[in-house]
C-alpha cells in the first residue's frame, strides 16, 4: 500500500503542476485574446474614422465640381443669351434696312409715277 500512496502522491504532484501550468496558459491566452480584441477594435475604429474622412473629402470635391459646373453653365447661358440678343439685333437691323430700301424704292417709284402723271396731265411736276 505504501507504494500506492507514493504513486498517488507523485500523480497528485504531477496533476497539481499540470493544473498550475494550464491556469498560467489560460491566463496568457485570455490576455492574448483581450489584446487581439483591442487591436481589432482599434482597427475597426480607425477604418470608420478613415471612411468618414474620405466621405468628407468626397463631399468637398463633389461640392467643388458642382459649383464649377454651375459657374460654367451660368457662363454658357450668358454667352447664349448674348449671341441670341446679337442675332436679334442683326435681324432687326437687316429687316429695318430692307424695309428702308423697299420704302425708298417705293417712294422713288411713286415719285416717278407722280412725275409721269403730272407730265401727262399737268405739264410738269408740282413741287
Amino acid at each position: 500500500m505504501a507504494h500506492d500512496t507514493i504513486l498517488t502522491k507523485h500523480d497528485q504532484d504531477d496533476a497539481s503542476k499540470l493544473s498550475a501550468q494550464l491556469k498560467g496558459e489560460e491566463k496568457e491566452a485570455s490576455r492574448r485574446a483581450e489584446s487581439i480584441g483591442k487591436d481589432a477594435g482599434a482597427k475597426v475604429d480607425q477604418a470608420v474614422t478613415d471612411a468618414k474622412q474620405k466621405g468628407k473629402e468626397f463631399q468637398g470635391q463633389f461640392d467643388e465640381y458642382k459649383s464649377d459646373a454651375e459657374k460654367r453653365l451660368d457662363q454658357k447661358s450668358q454667352d447664349v443669351g448674348k449671341q441670341a440678343s446679337s442675332a436679334v439685333r442683326t435681324f432687326d437691323k437687316n429687316v429695318t434696312d430692307a424695309a428702308g430700301q423697299v420704302t425708298d424704292s417705293v417712294s422713288k417709284g411713286a415719285d416717278k409715277a407722280q412725275s409721269s402723271i403730272w407730265n401727262i396731265f399737268g405739264g410738269g411736276k408740282k413741287e
